[in-house]
């Protein structure tokens, strides 16, 4: 190759070989408390879109960019397992290709999954080096893997004793004050939350009763108890679709 073949990277990415962190890493902002703060709470994370010689141009997942020095990293994040999903309730994961649903109607391939925010990346877009910000409820899948396209089911009408309190229902009769023995067939399935604050999360359900469940949720493992009302139980079938 002669250098007359040559052309500068339109996205001008300097590599560090003493840095860390790579492109596209996804990291922990060091918290710093007022009066030093640049608006980074202790909950802010971020994807490296830019390595620099002595700093780094990040997005943060408010889609703020800004650059930082390798002290204002606390740490990196692995969440190459992290599940959330879309506007329809089909399972998003790392690499998935998505579309934005309201917007700007972007497309690219997810990079990360943190609680219910993505970091994607479509090399077409020249603004922020293709990287940007969705949450995963303005999201729909475009090319679906395996699982994804797993339709769901309605937790209540696992529980024969929410049926019988339907009403209208046939045999109807009121709630039952104590559970009537043996194992509710909800613990141990996969679960996505239809509404509350933790809505479009999947977890699995680890204890239960005739109208609330403790579900460990995936993206932090965090146990929280909920109305069963609120929950759908995610069905895995074979993914009959080609693409």
């Amino acid at each position: 190759m002669f250098s007359r073949d040559l052309s500068e990277s339109a996205q001008g990415v300097k590599i560090n070989t003493f840095s860390k962190y790579d492109l596209h890493d996804l990291v922990q902002l060091e918290y710093t408390p007022y009066p030093f703060s640049t608006n980074i709470s202790v909950n802010t994370v971020a994807c490296i879109i830019k390595l620099e010689r002595d700093a780094y141009q990040i997005m943060d997942q408010n889609g703020s960019v800004r650059t930082i020095f390798p002290r204002q990293i606390s740490m990196k994040l692995e969440h190459k397992k992290s599940i959330a999903t879309d506007r329809d309730g089909f399972e998003l994961r790392i690499g998935d290709k998505v579309k934005e649903i309201e917007g700007e109607l972007r497309t690219g391939a997810i990079l990360h999954i943190h609680h219910s925010i993505a970091f994607l990346h479509n090399p077409e877009i020249s603004e922020n080096q293709g990287v940007f910000v969705a949450r995963t409820m303005n999201l729909a899948t475009v090319a679906a893997k395996q699982t994804s396209r797993a339709p769901v089911a309605d937790l209540s009408k696992m529980n024969p004793a929410m049926q019988r309190r339907a009403p209208g229902s046939a045999g109807s009769m009121p709630p039952p004050q104590m559970r009537s023995g043996g194992r509710d067939r909800v613990i141990g399935q996969t679960v996505i939350v239809r509404q509350g604050p933790y809505k479009g999360l999947l977890g699995i359900v680890k204890d239960s009763s005739d109208t609330t469940a403790r579900v460990e949720l995936h993206s932090n493992l965090k146990t929280i108890s909920i109305e069963k009302s609120k929950l759908s139980i995610k069905t895995h079938v074979p993914n009959l679709l080609t693409f």
